[in-house]
């Protein structure tokens, strides 16, 4: 059986190598990701604030139109 023996040069090479690039890639990948993500609640958050005024301008036109129904038939009674 023969087995997998390195040289003491090796071992030191490999003990002495350089940072491989891709682990800067993982760091701007999180960049990228945490503004996608920040982007993504931006958009997020408006479309709930407008959401929320578009359905308080539809009962403040309910009540305007309630109350115009509701002088148009005191009128008619009078």
């Amino acid at each position: 059986m023969i087995r997998n023996v390195q040289s003491p040069d090796r071992r030191l090479r490999l003990s002495h190598a350089k940072p491989r690039p891709f682990t800067h890639r993982r760091g701007a990948a999180m960049i990228v990701a945490v503004v996608c993500l920040t982007l993504l609640s931006a958009i997020t958050i408006s479309l709930v604030r407008l959401s929320l005024a578009s359905q308080q301008q539809v009962e403040r036109d309910q009540w305007r139109l309630q109350s115009a129904w509701l002088a148009e038939s005191g009128l008619l009674r009078a």
